[in-house]
């Protein structure tokens, strides 16, 4: 029988597997149906990690009944128009994620928010990085989008509620792209709730050196899918 819940999986796990992170995954997509199943795959590779996942779609019709990850489909949906337009979809997205979570679990507070198109391909990675943002007290991290002015990544970020909730009265008015970018709210939103930040020093800068994917951290975000199982393949995350 396949185990399908968190109790279910703490109690399934050995006995020597103590205190495991639990991390409630925000996967949001558009126009990328064959992203979903390596994705959900890059996820089962993950052994230490007590992982929930969300993947919440647009134009995306199909139901592939996730087993131990939940795919909410939304449509229509604001990603359509392009800009900055794109952006409010994606923070939409993120919204309608935390708030399936917070319906189904109160007590988790590490999320990861990324894009389908993203694989995190070691989990050890995103364990390092809660951990270190543990010790620094901070409930965001991630990346400046751009140099030359305040924005924080939204492609790939990490939260912990503990110390201050990002998603919590964010609000992203960047729907007609005159009010900046989802990034752009970000940054304003951890200044303006006293938010501690983390900079994820791999990944600076975003652009160009690490647009699409970082060694170091074995993240591969290419826009094709080849490319990313390649990576995923090449670091052992999924199988030759």
């Amino acid at each position: 029988m396949s185990v399908t819940t968190v109790s279910e999986r703490i109690a399934a796990m050995p006995k020597d597997f103590l205190n495991p992170m639990r991390v409630n995954f925000i996967i949001c997509g558009h126009n990328r149906q064959d992203y979903l199943l390596p994705y959900y795959q890059v996820l089962k590779s993950y052994r230490k990690l007590l992982w929930q996942a969300v993947f919440v779609c647009s134009d995306m019709h199909e139901d592939l009944r996730l087993t131990r990850a939940k795919q909410i489909i939304v449509e229509p949906s604001p990603v359509n128009v392009g800009g900055e337009a794109w952006s409010f979809g994606d923070y939409c997205k993120m919204q309608t994620g935390y708030q399936y979570f917070r319906n189904i679990d109160r007590e988790t507070t590490r999320y990861v928010k990324v894009c389908l198109d993203s694989f995190l391909c070691d989990e050890r990675v995103i364990i390092d990085i809660f951990n270190d943002m543990e010790y620094r007290a901070a409930g965001y991290a991630g990346n400046k989008w751009k140099e030359d002015e305040p924005s924080l990544s939204t492609d790939i970020f990490f939260a912990d509620t503990r110390f201050g909730n990002v998603f919590k009265d964010f609000q992203c008015n960047c729907e007609d792209g005159t009010l900046g970018s989802f990034e752009w709210w970000m940054a304003w939103h951890c200044k303006r709730k006293g938010i501690r930040t983390k900079i994820i020093s791999e990944r600076v800068p975003v652009h160009p050196g690490f647009r699409f994917e970082v060694e170091s951290l074995k993240w591969t975000m290419h826009h094709d899918l080849e490319s990313n199982l390649a990576n995923a393949r090449k670091w052992g995350t999924l199988p030759i």
